[in-house]
């Protein structure tokens, strides 16, 4: 499954904003978003690795130890992937798609 993602353009700890099943709501959110904040963003493709349930997925985040940064790794289906995709010092951060305020950090 493909679903679009509104991420800062940073040059490194590419944060992911909002998940999106269609490129038009992601382009939507990413006008909103840029016009009530000093953030840039861009829209990205991202596939997701394993079955998604109840429109939820999993941002992993793999840590930097170089920049001391979190930089995007992937999109996952069940949190457990998403950790270990990760790794012992990388984050994962829950996101229902379509509503982008609506997510979490998997503990």
């Amino acid at each position: 499954m493909e679903l679009f993602a509104v991420i800062d353009e940073v040059l490194m700890g590419q944060g992911v904003f909002g998940i999106f099943s269609t490129s038009e709501l992601a382009r939507k959110f990413m006008a909103q978003f840029q016009s009530n904040t000093n953030f840039r963003c861009r829209i990205t493709k991202l596939t997701v690795t394993g079955g998604v349930a109840d429109d939820k997925v999993w941002v992993a985040y793999v840590h930097d130890c170089i920049h001391d940064v979190f930089e995007l790794d992937g999109l996952y289906g069940e949190p457990l992937l998403a950790r270990d995709a990760s790794g012992d010092k990388g984050m994962v951060v829950e996101f229902v798609i379509d509503a982008p305020g609506r997510k979490g950090a998997l503990s």
